[in-house]
């Protein structure tokens, strides 16, 4: 017990804390105590691959650095967008990855004390809040780098034109400068013209998909990242077609109304060739499957009516 607490005297503690002023997640070196040191940031790097303009995976790697010339404890605590769950969390001891274990906030804090007491860490995550965590990490070997990954994900947010909006916190206080700062951002299926950011970065292709990325160093993060997705532009999408011999056939296609249409799959007409045995399930607000069978071959021409004004909000040929 002497040798114990000898040495967690000899522990300075070290706290990376949340600002509250910003709503989503962010994370700034605060000093808590009389005692308190801030590690210092050293690198922070952020990927985050977008699915079908809605769902959002965010990866997130950040380094600081324990320039003291003894052992730290950290107290990390984050804060992630309102909505996003945290499905990952680790820490790095030496080359050994570490992962969490999350408990709540009573119990977290009774095993953390019987752990380290006995000079181990029980690598905890403790729900402080509705979207805030907090790790206390220990041992930060001296002179040796605090290294973490956290992963979470979010459904987007919608705004009124129907685009969702990504943002990524990045803004740190004028005193917080990163040695190294990497950016990526990738949206499946999204096209340039579909992909907007506020920090006026190019878009460029990526494996059927659309990306964003950025590195410096000796950086100061100013400002949060906000990228646009645009709502899917309206649109009849076939998926299948055969033959059922003759000319008779059938085929399968998805219908994407416009933003803000009552879509009813009743008003759906076509022109050009005769068909038979429609059927259609609604798959979204704005999505709808049809089936159908044709009679003869030719160029069909969809239209579609909005129920609530009667006015045509699609036609497209197929």
């Amino acid at each position: 017990m002497e040798h114990n607490t000898i040495l967690r005297a000899l522990t300075t503690i070290v706290a990376l804390a949340v600002c509250g002023r910003w709503a989503a997640a962010q994370v700034a070196l605060k000093p808590t105590g009389e005692n308190a040191l801030p590690l210092r940031a050293k690198s922070v790097a952020a990927t985050v691959l977008v699915k079908q303009t809605r769902f959002a995976t965010t990866d997130l790697e950040l380094v600081f650095a324990n320039e003291l010339g003894n052992r730290v404890e950290a107290d990390f605590m984050y804060t992630v967008p309102e909505g996003a769950v945290v499905t990952d969390f680790a820490y790095f001891f030496g080359a050994e990855r570490v992962p969490a274990r999350v408990a709540e906030k009573k119990r977290a804090a009774a095993i953390y004390k019987a752990i380290t007491d006995r000079q181990r860490d029980p690598a905890l995550v403790e729900m402080v809040g509705k979207n805030t965590f907090r790790a206390r990490i220990f041992p930060v070997e001296p002179n040796a780098d605090l290294r973490v990954q956290i992963r979470y994900v979010q459904v987007l947010p919608i705004g009124a034109n129907g685009a969702a909006t990504l943002s990524l916190p990045l803004q740190t206080p004028k005193s917080v400068k990163w040695d190294k700062v990497y950016v990526s951002v990738r949206a499946d299926g999204a096209g340039g013209d579909e992909f907007a950011n506020n920090f006026g970065l190019p878009i460029e292709p990526d494996a059927g998909g659309t990306a964003l990325t950025f590195s410096g160093t000796n950086y100061r993060t100013e400002k949060n990242l906000r990228v646009s997705l645009a709502a899917p532009k309206p649109a009849v999408t076939p998926y299948l077609a055969a033959t059922s011999g003759g000319k008779d056939g059938f085929f399968a296609a998805t219908i994407t109304a416009p933003v803000g249409a009552k879509l009813n799959p009743a008003s759906l007409q076509s022109s050009g060739v005769p068909l038979y045995a429609v059927s259609a399930k609604r798959l979204s607000p704005r999505d709808v499957l049809i089936t159908v069978r044709y009679k003869k071959y030719g160029t069909a021409r969809f239209s579609l009516m909005d129920t609530a004004t009667g006015k045509l909000i699609l036609s497209s040929p197929l």
